[in-house]
């Protein structure tokens, strides 16, 4: 009876036990903060020290292959990735490499951006880059320089100096010998000589509507229009000074006649104005007739 009651006391110490023990937590164990701290998807962060620590939800998520970070990522070493970085925020790190794209609507900063293609979206009145060191970029083709494309400057080899062209020609027409090209100015307009009954005879034929004011022997003169303007036909040595100019452009003409039984003509001009790159100097040819 003895031992019945023994066996009884321990089955009864057992059972009450067991449960007990059952219920304690085991040590160092990680549990979530709250009921709704632990999110699938997101990637932990503890919430409090020690072993036994509690964890809540970080701003990392992870779905797949992708890691996404909802706030701001700083990191202190190298960002090496294979395919695309993207932020919302500011992404910044020592070096930041990738095969696919670099994307953020904040800043992306680093000792060294390596992409394949730089993209800006940046709106007008925004300069897409900042430069502060002025060492020459290599290999770098620009559309613009200054707001303005390849065919606003001059290139080289050809006669302008400081956005003028110099346009110059020199005839010999003998008496009766016809018309002949003294210059050609590009866009503007062609002076003609000829020296019909041995007089020295000058005009100028505009090739677009523009204003002409000369000087001869000290008479003045002004036409405007398309039409030819007759410069000089006299019978002593002249010398003229013009200047024909439209809303673009404008040409200021110095020329000079010797009236004999050959006539013997000189003149150059000097233009200004946009397009001047397509200009040269044009020299007349030498009339024997």
């Amino acid at each position: 009876m003895f031992r019945t009651s023994v066996m009884c006391l321990i089955l009864l110490v057992v059972c009450v036990s067991l449960p007990a023990l059952a219920q304690a937590p085991l040590a160092n164990t990680i549990t979530c903060s709250s009921g709704t701290a632990c999110k699938k998807g997101n990637i932990p962060v503890f919430a409090s020290n020690g072993g036994a620590a509690k964890v809540d939800d970080s701003i990392i998520k992870q779905s797949g292959s992708t890691i996404s970070v909802a706030g701001s990522e700083t990191v202190t070493s190298n960002i090496n990735a294979g395919g695309n970085v993207s932020a919302t925020g500011n992404l910044s790190g020592a070096n930041v490499s990738t095969g696919g794209n670099v994307s953020a609507a904040g800043n992306v900063t680093g000792g060294v951006v390596s992409a394949t293609q730089l993209v800006s979206t940046v709106a007008q009145g925004t300069a897409p880059l900042q430069v502060t060191s002025t060492t020459e970029v290599s290999n770098l083709n620009a559309g613009l320089l200054g707001g303005f494309s390849a065919s606003a400057f001059q290139p080289a080899g050809s006669y302008a100096v400081l956005g003028t062209n110099m346009v110059f020609g020199y005839q010999t027409v003998v008496t009766n010998g016809g018309q002949a090209t003294l210059m050609t100015i590009p866009n503007l307009g062609t002076v003609l000589v000829d020296c019909d009954s041995s007089l020295s005879r000058i005009a100028f034929f505009p090739a677009v509507s523009g204003s002409l004011w000369f000087v001869n022997g000290g008479a003045t003169g002004f036409t405007s229009g398309t039409a030819g303007t007759q410069l000089s036909n006299q019978s002593t040595d002249d010398l003229i000074t013009a200047q024909f100019a439209t809303t673009t452009q404008n040409a200021t003409m110095v020329i000079s006649g010797h009236p004999a039984s050959t006539c013997i003509y000189a003149g150059q001009a000097v233009v200004q104005g946009p397009g001047l790159h397509d200009a040269r100097a044009h020299a007349g040819r030498v009339s024997r007739r």
